[in-house]
């Protein structure tokens, strides 16, 4: 693995997927006695809403008008 003129390396794909280095993505870099350990950063809760969010998005698609979503939701 080389690293590029701007400092960017890639980082293969089964690490990736391992380690859960997605996109987007923030990652820690801590200096340690044998060289650097490469961790993935705690998700935000914020990160973890918007992701739930896109997961859920159009699967409630049975064309409710928002009175009967109010009322389900008092129930």
């Amino acid at each position: 693995m080389r690293v590029t003129q701007k400092g960017q390396v890639t980082i293969p794909h089964d690490l990736r997927k391992r380690y859960g280095f997605t996109r987007d993505r923030e990652l820690i870099f801590d200096a340690t006695e044998e060289g650097v350990l490469l961790r993935a950063a705690p998700e935000r809760e914020t990160d973890q809403l918007s992701q739930a969010l896109v997961k859920m998005r159009g699967v409630a698609d049975h064309n409710f008008s928002t009175d009967q979503i109010m009322q389900m939701t008092r129930d």
